[in-house]
């Protein structure tokens, strides 16, 4: 116990000193030390459903503005040793948006959507754990998360009239961005495992057709428990159901087009960045020695959204859906 209070500390600390941002690299929404027997791959389908528009906690007006991302991303993961462990991730996106026309006319129908694929932003992540505790009856690890993510992500799509699109429905964000973070597992017995994961990306100056832009940096954080209700003896074969809760919190970014029209790419966009909280559940299934299959679906229940009327606001996450496939070698 004395080993799960140290990891519970560690986590919130790193929560509550952190700045925001949009862009996650928790990965599939289970912690890496549930994955990270061996070598392996891992293939993941997440869904997020942005709908609705919000000043700090209290919902607006939002005119029909919706974003819809569809993402697949290919894991590979490899173990040196018991301490270091090294993957590199591929995502594949499809993403929807559509776009308020005026943020302060109630009237006016919101703009066409967009429909936008491709190649995102590569990833390179290592963990390295520092903390390792074997008894009889349980298990407590716990880790730092380091990496960086490559600008492989196209920044250049337009609409049907030659437009840039929206930088949400882009693949990439034109950034080298760094992470750091925490990642912790303990077990009791085989029954019950909790798991702690917290992941903060410092962004890089990218681009958004050509100009200069730059999203806020970013904190990703998770806390479940995990319960195996099948079989009742320990097998090769089990079932386990979570619960918990995540969140994301994201700064503003700098870059939008200021009142004249005129892009301006030093204009911080003050109706960007807020904190998002989730409720989450879901079942891990290991189906054999070697495969694994992760079901996760997480609600919203807490928004905490910057606005200004000054500026076009984006929808805040409503739901998110995660599948994920993991085959080791």
């Amino acid at each position: 116990m004395k080993t799960a209070l140290i990891l519970v500390i560690a986590n919130l600390f790193l929560i509550n000193s952190s700045e925001a941002c949009n862009f996650c690299m928790l990965g599939q929404g289970v912690s890496p030390y549930l994955l990270s027997n061996g070598k392996g791959l891992t293939l993941d389908a997440n869904y997020i459903q942005s709908d609705k528009v919000y000043n700090h906690g209290q919902k607006i007006q939002d005119n029909g503005a919706k974003e819809s991302w569809m993402t697949y991303t290919l894991t590979g993961f490899y173990n040196f040793d018991e301490q270091f462990n090294l993957s590199i991730s591929l995502p594949y996106a499809f993403k929807s948006n559509i776009e308020f026309v005026d943020a302060t006319d109630t009237t006016t129908a919101s703009t066409p959507g967009n429909l936008n694929s491709g190649f995102g932003d590569i990833s390179l992540v290592g963990r390295f754990t520092f903390l390792s505790d074997h008894t009889l009856t349980s298990t407590s690890k716990l880790g730092v998360v380091f990496g960086v993510k490559l600008p492989t992500g196209s920044t250049q799509a337009v609409d049907v009239a030659g437009e840039p699109l929206d930088r949400h429905a882009l693949p990439g964000t034109g950034s080298f961005d760094y992470l750091l973070g925490l990642s912790g597992v303990h077990s009791f017995a085989s029954d019950w495992q909790i798991t702690l994961d917290s992941v903060y990306n410092i962004a890089g100056r990218g681009s958004w057709a050509g100009r200069s832009h730059q999203y806020g940096n970013s904190i990703n954080y998770s806390l479940k428990a995990y319960n195996r209700i099948l079989p009742k003896e320990i097998g090769e074969k089990n079932l386990f159901v979570f619960l918990g809760a995540s969140g994301e919190s994201a700064g503003k970014e700098k870059g939008t087009i200021d009142a004249s029209g005129t892009y301006d790419a030093s204009l911080v966009n003050l109706s960007t960045g807020g904190t998002v909280l989730y409720g989450d559940i879901g079942l891990r299934a290991v189906m054999s020695a070697d495969t694994i299959l992760n079901l996760g679906f997480s609600k919203s229940f807490f928004h905490d959204m910057n606005f200004d009327t000054s500026f076009e606001p984006d929808p805040a996450p409503d739901y998110k859906i995660d599948i994920a496939l993991t085959y080791m070698f």
